[in-house]
């Protein structure tokens, strides 16, 4: 009987870390420019005036994910740049407590983005998670370590498409070797309904 692994197509994302502060490159041109405001209907435009600040997901729809996102990581940056970019003597108020305040419309929707994509993912959400976000300089925390992740460069952003693709192929070409076939399976399908229709085809 030939074997079958199942590959979950998942994607590794930087986003997933913006809940830190973000600081603009230094080599990127143009200059970062002001933000753009979010449409006031948006439901991540303001805190959610329900108890505990608890999302709207009866008004909240797939396509409103990404606007606020990408707005909320430009207006960080605008935040940032600010920060630094301050006159007055550094005092613990207008720095860090300063930045600890920054990008509240980014960790409102990262918030509930990325609690969807842990348990109920689709196709939507996996597309947003296989791009890097909007060119930039972002500072991550993962692990304790702090990163600086700089995504302005077209040849980076190339770059990690193609290793999201290359991972993909190298485990095509592992499991081809003691001739398992592979199944590819999206994060938000039904991997039962995919073995089963694999096995109704053999």
């Amino acid at each position: 009987m030939k074997r079958i692994a199942i590959l979950l197509m998942t994607t590794i994302t930087t986003i997933g870390c913006t809940q830190t502060a973000t600081t603009p490159s230094p080599s990127a041109a143009p200059a970062t420019p002001a933000p753009a405001a979010l449409d006031s209907s948006s439901p991540f435009f303001a805190p959610s005036p329900l108890q505990f600040m608890a999302p709207q997901f009866d008004k909240i729809k797939d396509a409103d994910y990404q606007p606020a996102l990408e707005e909320g990581m430009r207006r960080q940056i605008a935040e940032i740049n600010a920060i630094a970019s301050d006159p007055a003597t550094p005092t613990f108020v207008n720095t860090i407590e300063s930045m600890e305040r920054s990008g509240d419309l980014l960790t409102r929707t990262a918030k509930v983005f990325y609690n969807l994509v842990q348990s109920n993912t689709n196709p939507t959400f996996d597309k947003i998670e296989a791009e890097l976000p909007p060119p930039g300089r972002y500072r991550v925390v993962s692990a304790g370590r702090t990163l600086s992740i700089e995504t302005s460069n077209d040849a980076l952003r190339r770059k990690y498409r193609e290793r999201f693709a290359a991972r993909a192929d190298a485990l095509r070409s592992l499991a081809s070797r003691p001739g398992v076939h592979l199944l590819e399976c999206a994060t938000h399908a039904d991997a039962r309904a995919l073995l089963a229709q694999k096995f109704r085809q053999r």
